[in-house]
């Protein structure tokens, strides 16, 4: 019987993964094995591809050996092609699974033996459509002791709760994968973008919002708490925090007409209890792309960009000529290749879409993904 204190273990790991190598430790102690591992297959085409996996201590520290010799592709346990079924307790050795003088597992055991492991059992926990959780336990190389009979009774007992875990630690895992990815394309946008909860408590903001949010004359979110920095500022950032409207998204200008006017955006979020977010923006904050970007986004030659982004910036085609010590002529002449090449038919609507790309949504740079 699993005791009370190894379920509660258990079903900590998906919240707290680090407590898997603990539980596997105990596992490893229990049977007397080197390594304790718990996979989670796809499988697909014959084969069991691993989309996550859990090691105890000693795994961990050997992981990468492991992977490099035994966990990949040529392990002949992912190959469904080469197996015969398992037994019909659940209980799975190589012994079972494989033909007698299966060249892929004689080279196999070679593997095993230069990671420092021996003899084996594994119990599959479920199969749910294409995916499946196993345990395996490996004995260290050189022991030749079978597993017992009660080695066996642990793993068939506690295997039920293991692919349970086992699943809500891969669910919970990718989870936070999309959402640290969301987090890192948020990143990357020139809008601020703040969440709270409904009671103004700040849950988390992009690093445009921060940076606006440090420097606005406005609001803030000194305390963790998000405020207008004035009595005025703070009582209509309250009338549309509670504003009602049920369509579109509500609005509010902090500074109008000031140089660091702000502009902002409520989103509520469906669920009552859930807060909201807010867009922010600094429209009269200048930004203006670069002129290789500008080449890169519109397939422009570095004169044909510069003349662009001169216009982008307010500057008048004789200005431009100017200081880049040109004739007039020859400016018009590159704006003509510019509105000939981007199809605008003339110089506002060419302003008008390098506004409205992608450059003015998403911060550029070196590292930038969008200049990859």
């Amino acid at each position: 019987m699993i005791g009370s204190d190894v379920l509660l273990e258990l079903y900590s790991c998906p919240t707290e993964p680090t407590r898997w190598q603990g539980l596997l430790d105990w596992m490893c102690g229990k049977v007397e094995a080197t390594s304790a591992v718990v996979q989670r297959f796809r499988h697909s085409d014959g084969f069991m591809e691993q989309t996550w996996i859990a090691r105890d201590t000693a795994s961990t520290r050997a992981s990468r050996l492991h992977d490099e010799l035994v966990n990949n592709a040529a392990n002949p346990r992912f190959n469904l092609n080469l197996l015969a079924p398992s037994a019909p307790n659940g209980v799975i050795r190589d012994a079972d699974i494989f033909s007698q003088g299966c060249p892929q597992l004689g080279k196999f055991r070679e593997r095993l033996h230069a990671a420092g492991l021996g003899e084996s059992i594994s119990v599959d926990t479920h199969h749910v459509g294409n995916q499946s959780v196993a345990v395996t336990v490996h004995r260290r190389s050189g022991d030749t002791r079978p597993f017992t009979r009660e080695d066996e009774e642990l793993l068939l007992s506690i295997r039920p709760h293991i692919g349970k875990a086992a699943d809500l630690s891969w669910e919970l895992a990718r989870r936070n994968d999309e959402l640290r990815q969301a987090q890192q394309i948020a990143d990357l946008l020139q809008i601020g973008i703040i969440v709270c909860t409904e009671a103004r408590q700040l849950r988390w903001a992009n690093e445009a919002a921060e940076e606006m949010l440090d420097r606005s004359p406005h609001i803030s979110a000194d305390g963790g708490t998000l405020r207008g920095s004035r009595l005025d500022r703070d009582k209509q950032l309250h009338l549309m925090l509670n504003s009602r409207e049920t369509q579109g998204c509500e609005t509010l200008v902090l500074g109008a007409g000031e140089e660091d006017e702000l502009h902002l955006g409520l989103i509520r979020f469906a669920d009552p209890q859930g807060g909201f977010a807010l867009l922010v923006s600094e429209p009269r904050r200048s930004f203006s792309p670069s002129v290789d970007e500008i080449a890169r986004l519109l397939q422009l030659t570095q004169a044909e960009a510069r003349v662009t982004a001169a216009l982008f910036a307010g500057s008048t085609l004789k200005e431009y000529a100017q200081s880049r010590g040109i004739s007039e002529g020859s400016a018009r002449n590159q704006l003509k290749q510019v509105l000939s090449k981007t199809d605008a038919r003339r110089q506002s609507e060419l302003v008008l879409r390098l506004s409205n790309s992608v450059l003015f949504h998403a911060r550029t740079g070196p590292q930038s993904p969008l200049l990859s």
